[in-house]
């Protein structure tokens, strides 16, 4: 590395070079807008999709969909924040992880239910 820049740290996907839901937040905008840089490879195939989201969630952050808090488990104080938040089944892609975009298309819906059910616990 050059002098002054910071190390990569695999999964550290923002300025903090902290490992949190702000870098899932990160990645899903990427993925949205299909502007994936090869700083998102986290699986080392050279290529980045969902394969990366998967690795960040489960194997660097040690969590599963459905996991807003990133406690490492989907359970019913997720879907009380998730609710809470209040962005189920709005037109407007305004969700995160925290507010319940489990699959990265910016909205909170069945279809994150579905992404996050089978780990429920």
């Amino acid at each position: 590395p050059n002098p002054g820049t910071p190390p990569q740290i695999r999964g550290a996907l923002t300025a903090d070079l902290t490992i949190n839901v702000e870098d899932i937040d990160r990645f899903c905008g990427h993925l949205r807008l299909n502007d994936l840089p090869l700083m998102f490879d986290l699986d080392g195939d050279r290529a980045v999709g969902d394969d990366d989201l998967r690795v960040l969630v489960k194997d660097i952050l040690g969590s599963v969909p459905g996991d807003a808090d990133l406690n490492g488990r989907f359970d019913s104080e997720d879907f009380v924040a998730v609710f809470t938040a209040g962005q189920f089944n709005r037109d407007t892609p305004t969700a995160s992880w925290a507010t319940g975009d489990w699959n990265c298309d910016g909205v909170f819906d069945n279809e994150d239910l579905i992404v996050a059910a089978p780990y429920y616990s």
